[in-house]
């Protein structure tokens, strides 16, 4: 089962982040720049490059922060990958007692 991601507005999404293990990535993380990598997510997920998203497992926020690149229409799985950064939990969002994110 996929990771559950919460987008700032409310709603579940289900996911997977996969970090960029480059040598350049992993320089520029030793050297404190955000930890990058790819979000896939099923086509119909109600995100967009402006999203932030909390995974509800760890805490952690990821900023989404390019357009999608989508499957082919004759793969089996339709998903979107997106561009993606581990992100400082965002000013003005505060935890509900369901445990989402919502803008206070």
């Amino acid at each position: 089962m996929y990771p559950t991601y919460i987008p700032t507005d409310g709603e579940l999404v289900m996911g997977l982040f996969v970090q960029d293990s480059s040598s350049e990535a992993m320089i520029a993380s030793a050297q404190g720049l955000r930890t990058r990598g790819r979000l896939s997510v099923a086509a119909d997920a109600p995100i967009n490059d402006k999203t932030i998203l909390r995974r509800a497992s760890d805490g952690f926020f990821f900023a989404v922060t390019s357009d999608p690149k989508t499957a082919p229409k004759q793969a089996v799985t339709q998903i979107k990958v997106y561009q993606a950064a581990i992100t400082d939990r965002p000013e003005g969002y505060v935890e509900k007692d369901e445990g989402q994110v919502a803008k206070q």
